[in-house]
């Protein structure tokens, strides 16, 4: 084999061994980021679950609320019909 087959041969040896070691750092590269975006994705599922508990929570607050204001309304305007019946009937 004459010198430029040798050259030829070490340089295709030579880019081989460099592409397949881009494969396998690439490859690897590639694996840690799905496995952050797979980790990235658990903890999104968690706080969307957690904000939802939260929202189911906040939503009963603000359901007893309401019923406690409109129970509220409901003696306020019991006890002024009363009051205005005593002084109706009083003032007489």
């Amino acid at each position: 084999m004459s010198s430029w087959g040798l050259f030829a041969l070490a340089l295709l040896i030579g880019i081989i061994i460099s592409a397949a070691a881009a494969f396998v750092i690439f490859r690897m590269l590639i694996q840690q980021t799905n496995a952050r975006v797979l980790r990235l994705e658990r903890e999104l599922a968690l706080i969307r679950a957690s904000e939802d508990d939260k929202q189911q929570r906040l939503n009963e607050i603000f359901l007893a609320v309401t019923g406690l204001h409109r129970s509220t309304e409901e003696r306020l305007s019991s006890i002024r019909e009363k009051i205005e019946r005593y002084f109706a009937t009083n003032s007489h």
